[in-house]
């Protein structure tokens, strides 16, 4: 009886060893697929040929050139840089230097800081310009001379208001911002002789120049409230 027990036990003990030491199957995984995308800018990759974009000889003596690759792109519809920002439109070259006043085009020269204060004036003016006065019909018939001698003695106007301004202290103060005004009335003074010259204005540019200059006192010391955020 014991025997037949012995046996048993040992069977049994035999069998959850095997069961214990048997190796665990490997799980297969399944075969890894990529999604296909239908988007234009992100084309699925294909297979690029060796030397793609060559020349090579064929065997009849010829050239062909071998195929590039299939992988292609399709450009935004608009010219403006983006995904692809390589390919998109240069953007256009700031001219330094030019500002438009009343509709004429002025250089004033390289420097940074008469740029800066040349550019301040040519914006006030021309919004100055935008506000109804009724004379649009009126300058309409004015000379390309005389349109170009009531720019330059706006120009030469406000810089002269700005380099006093700020030599008062009745603005903000920079070294920059004091060169570049004296550098403007300097520069806008030598328009004046370009395009003025001995002439005088008839009375009725003189009006309306003198409107602009009153119109620009009143944009250009909002302007200023609000840049000493007053």
């Amino acid at each position: 009886m014991l025997r037949a027990l012995a046996a048993i036990t040992l069977f049994v003990a035999s069998i959850a060893n095997a069961q214990a030491v048997a190796p665990m199957p490997t799980p297969v995984r399944p075969p890894l697929v990529r999604p296909v995308v239908n988007d234009p800018y992100f084309p699925t990759p294909g297979a690029t040929p060796a030397g793609a974009g060559i020349v090579v000889p064929t065997r009849e003596g010829g050239e062909q050139v071998v195929p590039r690759s299939p992988n292609t792109r399709v450009l935004p519809a608009s010219k403006d840089p983006g995904v692809w920002a390589a390919d998109g439109a240069p953007k256009a070259a700031i001219d330094v230097g030019k500002v438009n006043v009343l509709g004429v085009v002025f250089n004033v020269g390289p420097d940074v800081g008469t740029w800066y204060v040349a550019g301040e004036c040519a914006s006030d003016l021309n919004e100055a310009k935008s506000i109804p006065h009724g004379w649009a019909e009126i300058v309409s018939k004015f000379s390309e001379g005389a349109l170009r001698c009531i720019s330059a003695k706006a120009l030469l106007y406000c810089a002269s208001a700005t380099e006093d301004e700020l030599r008062k202290g009745s603005r903000m103060y920079t070294r920059l911002r004091l060169d570049g005004a004296i550098e403007a009335k300097r520069r806008a003074e030598a328009l004046e002789r370009e395009h003025c010259g001995d002439k005088n204005l008839n009375p009725q540019q003189t009006a309306y120049l003198m409107s602009i200059q009153s119109t620009w006192g009143g944009v250009h010391m909002r302007r200023i409230r609000q840049e000493e955020g007053k």
